[in-house]
């Protein structure tokens, strides 16, 4: 094997080169013309100092970010330099750190050093472009204090530029079959300019742009700009109430015509307050002061589902609920009803019922309603025009039958003891109830009613 230094040294420098122009991904090298020419138009008989060629990385550099930099110095002159040092000097936007020089020594005449200067940072408000990146290279030797300012072009560009989005809409929850708002508020909160900015939301079948389309566009936003822009929409009638979800497409492009795009979802809230119509759909409370069973229904008259719907009698001076006073009615969909029954006793003509309905939206919000309705009464005298049983008449019929029978099982037992025989038990049972019904209806002749007074005080006086 060859040990010779020259060659080593030259082997070594060679596979730095390689290095220096393999491709890196997100990197990028770029070659700048080196040469120095005297008043004569010859190459002077000094040494000058120049860049022949850098590479960096990332590529672009984006605002706020470091970067690391491979230069090639080249000593362009006819005379060796000695004594080189070369140091990164802060130069808005770039800001060299803490290790900005690089100690060279001597650089012959034609030959390159390679300088790599790492983790070199960008102000994070630094705008889009090429901007310069200044180095000052000192002499050595025979050429002590001279200097030179040597410079490069970087291109600084963020890779994608931030666009914020709020959504809001008006009202907050939209209202099926009522027109809507959809509001978004968008800003450019990059140091690049922002052009033809076009947005457009699919929105699902429910729901239907009014007056205008489904996109909209925004010519450019300045760094820093904000931009309102507004979507008129409508919810169907039938359209349930819950969270729906939106696609929106953004596309736009900076500067320099890079184009971007966006995709997101937004989320927006149908669903109006629930609907409900209550009824008393059977009673057989008719009086004051007389106790029934009442019936009343709950109908979902809206588009929105009433979850978990309890109905409750609230108490009242009316009325005193002799039964249990609420009663759970389940999940009410729209178009759909549920009944509860209660039993009451009527202090007052025309009660008025007081209820409460307690339920959850579709969004598990819960909700307390309150509604009352009138429980018609009547008196005596509409009972018997309109062809309706009080609950006194219907109490006096009760007793009557259960007087009546009675009296059957007093003679059919009777009849039975004497033969003992099913038919004669029945028939005899039948036949002296009837002579009962009978005596007791001739009773009542106006003959009787006559006399009543007179036998009831002769009762009394001989007591």
């Amino acid at each position: 094997m060859n040990n010779n230094p020259i060659l080593m040294k030259r082997y070594l420098f060679f596979i730095l080169v390689i290095l220096f122009f393999s491709h890196v991904a997100f990197a990028k090298t770029v070659t700048t013309p080196s040469f120095a020419l005297n008043k004569t138009g010859s190459i002077g008989d000094y040494p000058s100092l120049s860049i022949s060629q850098f590479n960096y990385e990332p590529f672009p550099i984006e605002p706020g970010d470091t970067f690391d930099l491979w230069i090639k110095l080249k000593n362009v002159g006819n005379r060796d330099a000695q004594g080189i040092s070369l140091e990164l000097v802060d130069t808005y936007p770039f800001l060299g750190g803490t290790d900005t020089k690089r100690n060279v020594g001597t650089v012959p005449s034609q030959q390159e050093a390679l300088l790599h200067f790492e983790n070199v940072r960008v102000a994070g408000d630094a705008p889009s472009g090429i901007h310069e990146l200044k180095f000052r290279a000192l002499h050595g030797g025979a050429f002590s204090g001279e200097g030179q300012i040597l410079n490069i072009r970087l291109d600084v560009r963020a890779v994608t530029p931030v666009l914020s989005l709020e959504v809001a809409t008006e009202p907050s929850r939209i209202p099926q079959g009522a027109p809507a708002t959809l509001k978004l508020f968008i800003k450019n909160t990059n140091t690049i300019l922002l052009k033809n900015l076009d947005f457009l939301l699919l929105f699902p079948s429910e729901i239907v742009p009014i007056g205008g389309s489904n996109e909209k566009l925004v010519d450019q936003l300045i760094p820093g700009e904000s931009a309102n822009l507004s979507f008129e929409i409508l919810a169907n009638g039938d359209a349930a109430a819950k969270a729906y979800n939106i696609p929106l497409n953004v596309t736009y492009y900076d500067a320099i015509g890079t184009r971007f795009e966006k995709h997101q979802s937004i989320g927006i809230l149908v669903g109006r307050d629930a609907d409900f119509l209550t009824n008393i759909e059977e009673s057989t409370l008719f009086e004051k002061k007389t106790k029934g069973k009442i019936t009343i229904s709950v109908s979902n008259v809206g588009p929105s589902t009433m979850n978990f719907l309890t109905l409750k009698l609230l108490p009242s001076s009316d009325y005193v609920a002799i039964s249990p006073s609420q009663s759970y009615l389940g999940n009410l969909e729209s178009d759909d009803f549920e009944t509860a029954e209660f039993e009451l006793y009527s202090n007052v003509d025309n009660p008025r019922l007081v209820l409460e309905l307690r339920y959850k939206d579709p969004y598990n919000v819960e909700h307390v309603r309150q509604d009352s309705i009138i429980l018609n009464t009547f008196s005596r005298s509409e009972l018997k025009k309109f062809g309706i049983q009080s609950n006194g008449s219907s109490n006096i019929s009760r007793f009557a039958v259960i007087v009546l029978g009675l009296i059957f099982l007093y003679f059919f037992y009777r009849s039975w003891k004497q033969k003992r025989e099913l038919p004669f038990a029945l028939c005899n049972g039948l036949l002296e109830t009837a002579r009962v019904v009978a005596r007791g209806i001739l009773f009542f002749r106006w003959r009787n009613i006559k006399r009543l007074p007179r036998r009831l005080r002769r009762i009394f006086q001989g007591l």
